[in-house]
């Protein structure tokens, strides 16, 4: 425990507000984590949403084992909206990244949005908690490392987010800990289970150096013989639960996290989606990381200088870099697998300054009595680096807020639409077209309203509606099928006369007739129109004179209501 209690029982519930704040007001960027993973969630609960097809039957590509805590806490949560619905909706307004009213359904998204940054918030005050006090870090190392970690604008984002990239980050970031604190059984046991759980094996590789070491000491301890017995045993039970799971839901049984694995290793899978090259990672995390990226990416080299006396801060950082080669090397690359980066980016840049500042002292010792600097200089010296970066991070993530989430203000706006006043009985139609990609999910949609696809630019697979059956084999019989080369399946689309509403950026649109009623519209930023510089930050002042000068232009992202007898513009 930190000597200065009363300021860290204050730290705490301020790190953690600021994270399930920011989780229910970033922009949703990752279509994967709607459709892979909120959208079967959906249909856990609600038995409508839709399904792509790493869920389908013949595929089964993601385990159901990793919807089920949260299924579990949403049950839970269901309840409590049910019978304290006249605080509980109130009170959750203010964390709504709109004016709309919150609906029930909505009003348990951002319950489980904030449960799940509570709990990777409290990862990371563990981890910070362990670099305290079970490492020979200096507490200004620690306390820059969290605050570069808090206002970080990737962590932000991967700290709300139902990804399993976010879950390995915050998995990381404990077993840092129970290795640090040298609880090597808690250490497997949380190792084992999200390896097996997420259904995303890859993060793994992250714990490999430090696992190395723990193995060993472990071993060392309790024999080899019994370490590598109380490693199959657990294994072969947690993934017997897993399999369990996943037989309820595909009915037969299978194992997504080796199919996922054996689909990776295949020729060209991983070069069906979101090839990029590595400039995109790097471009990210300069943007997202700024000053953090470029003094944690040498920490490595500098901690095995500065850090002999502690192997497992080295290792930790040895981390990042198992972790660069590996995803670095796919052609595959989303924003979203550089999740895991982020702690260690911070952590290591404050040792690199640290360092640089130890350095300094040095060589101003070599000249003048005065050996090192004093405590009061070095925290100076971070300051003078660290607070410019921290007002970067700051600029970053109100440029997230302020420029991109118009989908989740425009798909709530539906929430004040008079449903029966349709008089149709059927399932009502919001209709997208090259949107579809930034559909928040449909914890969004009132009940009765599904989202349909109009044709666009976009010719890959599109979800379909899940079945009855979910994903068991009888869902053969009433869906259409499935591929796993994303090639576009056609019968995904709908006609126009069948949507009710429509959602599109204009100008430009070609999917809203010209006989439709705006009944809703918010800004989107235009990045192709828009300066670089400002389209990655905003600063209030200077983001208004740039605007009057024509450096930041805006789409309107629009919900429209095809029919005639719509509700006037609001």
């Amino acid at each position: 425990m930190p000597p200065h209690v009363t300021l860290y029982h204050i730290a705490i519930p301020l790190y953690l507000s600021y994270r399930i704040l920011l989780a229910n007001r970033l922009p949703i960027s990752d279509c994967d984590e709607v459709y892979n993973y909120w959208e079967p969630l959906h249909y856990l609960l609600y038995q409508s949403g839709l399904q792509v097809w790493e869920y389908a039957h013949e595929y089964a590509l993601r385990t159901y084992a990793y919807l089920m805590p949260l299924y579990g806490i949403a049950r839970v949560y269901r309840v409590l909206i049910a019978e304290r619905r006249e605080w509980v909706l109130p009170a959750l307004q203010l964390l709504a990244p709109h004016d709309e009213v919150v609906t029930e359904k909505l009003a348990l998204f951002i319950m489980l949005r904030s449960t799940i940054a509570l709990a990777t918030g409290l990862a990371e005050i563990y981890w910070l908690s362990c670099l305290y006090t079970d490492t020979k870090l200096r507490g200004r190392v620690v306390l820059w490392t969290a605050l570069l970690l808090l206002v970080n604008p990737g962590m932000t984002h991967s700290a709300g987010a139902f990804l399993p990239s976010s879950t390995w980050t915050a998995v990381s970031l404990v077993c840092f800990g129970l290795a640090l604190q040298r609880k090597h059984l808690s250490f497997c046991m949380a190792a084992i289970v999200a390896t097996l759980a997420t259904g995303w094996p890859f993060g793994a590789a992250i714990l490999v150096p430090i696992g190395v070491r723990v193995f060993m000491q472990l071993a060392q301890a309790r024999g080899m013989l019994k370490a590598l017995i109380f490693l199959v045993v657990t294994t072969t039970t947690i993934q017997a639960m897993v399999m369990m799971v996943d037989k309820q839901y595909y009915g037969v049984w299978t194992s997504p996290t080796f199919n996922i694995f054996q689909y990776n290793a295949g020729s060209g899978s991983d070069s069906l989606y979101g090839v990029e090259p590595i400039s995109y990672y790097i471009k990210n995390i300069l943007v997202n990381a700024n000053l953090a990226g470029v003094f944690g990416a040498p920490a490595i080299v500098v901690s095995y200088f500065t850090q002999r006396r502690d192997w497992n801060v080295w290792l930790m950082l040895l981390s990042m870099w198992v972790w660069v080669a590996m995803t670095f090397s796919r052609p595959h690359k989303e924003e979203r697998f550089l999740f895991p980066l982020y702690p260690l980016l911070c952590l290591g840049a404050t040792l690199t300054l640290d360092a640089a500042c130890n350095a300094a002292g040095r060589l101003i010792g070599a000249f003048s009595r005065r050996k090192e600097l004093s405590g009061r200089t070095r925290m100076l010296c971070h300051a003078m680096v660290w607070i410019p970066a921290v007002m970067l991070s700051l600029a970053r993530t109100a440029a997230l807020t302020k420029y991109y989430t118009a989908p989740l203000h425009l798909y709530a706006a539906l929430a004040r639409q008079d449903i029966d006043a349709t008089g149709s009985q059927d399932e009502l139609l919001v209709c997208t077209c090259g949107e579809w990609y930034r559909f928040p999910s449909s914890f969004f949609l009132p009940d009765h309203v599904q989202l349909g696809f109009l044709p666009s630019s976009f010719k890959g697979q599109l979800p379909q509606p899940f079945s009855e059956f979910g994903s068991l084999s009888q869902s053969h019989m009433v869906l259409q099928p499935f591929n796993d080369r994303n090639l576009e399946e056609t019968s995904r689309y709908v006609s126009l006369d069948k949507c009710e509403w429509i959602v599109d950026l204009q100008p430009g649109s070609d999917c809203i007739p010209q006989s439709s009623t705006i009944i809703a519209r918010a800004p989107f930023l235009d990045a192709s129109k828009t300066s670089t510089l400002h389209r990655v930050l905003h600063v209030p002042y200077w983001h208004e004179i740039a605007a009057t000068q024509g450096q930041v232009h805006f789409f309107d992202y629009v919900l429209a209501r095809r029919r005639m007898n719509d509700l006037p513009e609001q």
